[in-house]
């Protein structure tokens, strides 16, 4: 029987640098917020501000995409099964899908007490200790993003590709959730800090109104960072081809290749954010030239940044395809059928 090798290749991730120093600022991260996130809650709650409790759920919410962060970190560089032949390379999607979809149940939450808030206001106590304790926050939310900004700019300046700008934007996917995360909570300390002081120094009427109406407008721009996480981790999960692969130049760059006769069953998506996958099945006049044909057409694809490419070659008659477009994408001119059994069912 030969040996199948699973070692190590360019589809399974493994720990890079940028990694251990993300796991070392997602343990700080955890440790503070954790501890933050009991002094906000109980003074949220004696001081009865919604903008504070709302912010200390955030905290909560932080502590749980923090530690999911950590676990994608650390089990990502699990090495490949019979099984799970690309290791776990996607738990950092399914991980930012989840904090992604945990943030907008969050808005839904606060977007409710707010209106409560609105028909049956609650008066607020020790405006000034909101003050305190809203700035300890917004310093400890600034640090983290500040940790992990300085972190990520340092790593898109060391690479060349940008093999996934439209997904990540030069960000490791599931640390961008984790950002979203620490962005809306210096969103909800800035509301404690902002509606704390106009009820601390103003007589204002409407000043009790302040607290739900900032509240509202945090939603807003933590959904405003959000969707586009949560959107992109479910094209990715569904298989949509990157957007920044412009198909119809590709599709016109193969069929310069003077021995393709056709092409069908063009599957091109991201595996990650950093690794996008194609496979192509191609109909030749001369099978023996398939070697050189190939590097041909993986160099088209190296050229729009996809360097993972799967190809079956087929051959065919000339004179059976001088009256069809080159790209076929209904496939159905395959030429490695599989048996009767199954024939009807496309294995091709």
């Amino acid at each position: 029987m030969h040996k199948i090798d699973l070692g190590e290749s360019k589809d399974i991730a493994t720990e890079s640098h940028g990694d251990k120093k993300n796991k070392y600022k997602l343990g700080v991260m955890i440790v503070l917020t954790g501890l933050f996130f009991i002094v906000e809650l109980v003074v949220g709650i004696y001081t009865r501000s919604l903008a504070l409790v709302s912010d200390a759920f955030h905290m909560l919410s932080d502590i749980v995409a923090l530690s999911l962060g950590m676990y994608a970190l650390i089990a990502k560089t699990k090495k490949p099964t019979i099984r799970e032949t690309f290791g776990n390379n996607r738990l950092e999607i399914v991980v930012s899908l989840i904090n992604a979809s945990s943030l907008v149940a969050l808005c839904s939450f606060i977007i409710l007490e707010a209106i409560e808030r609105f028909t049956d206001v609650e008066e607020i106590r020790e405006p000034y200790v909101l003050l305190i304790v809203g700035g300890i926050g917004l310093l400890i939310n600034l640090l983290g993003l500040a940790l992990f900004h300085s972190g990520d700019s340092a790593h898109s300046h060391s690479h060349s590709h940008a093999h996934a700008e439209d997904v990540n934007g030069g960000h490791s996917h599931n640390i961008k959730a984790v950002m979203a995360h620490i962005l809306a909570d210096a969103l909800g300390s800035i509301a404690v800090i902002i509606s704390s002081c106009i009820i601390a120094f103003t007589d204002w009427e409407y000043r009790f109104y302040v607290d739900p109406a900032l509240s509202l407008i945090v939603v807003v721009l933590i959904l405003v960072n959000v969707i586009p996480v949560l959107r992109n981790s479910v094209y990715i999960l569904l298989q949509h081809a990157p957007t920044f692969v412009d198909i119809s130049k590709l599709l016109g760059d193969l069929g310069r290749i003077n021995d393709i006769l056709e092409m069908h069953h063009l599957h091109i998506y991201s595996q990650t954010p950093d690794i996008v996958v194609a496979t192509i099945h191609v109909t030749l006049q001369n099978f023996g030239n398939f070697e050189e044909v190939s590097k041909q057409i993986k160099e088209i694809f190296h050229n729009h940044n996809i360097h993972n490419v799967t190809i079956q070659p087929e051959t065919g008659n000339v004179a059976n395809y001088l009256s069809q477009d080159t790209y076929n994408p209904d496939g159905d001119s395959c030429k490695l059928l599989c048996d009767n059994v199954c024939e009807k069912k496309k294995c091709c």
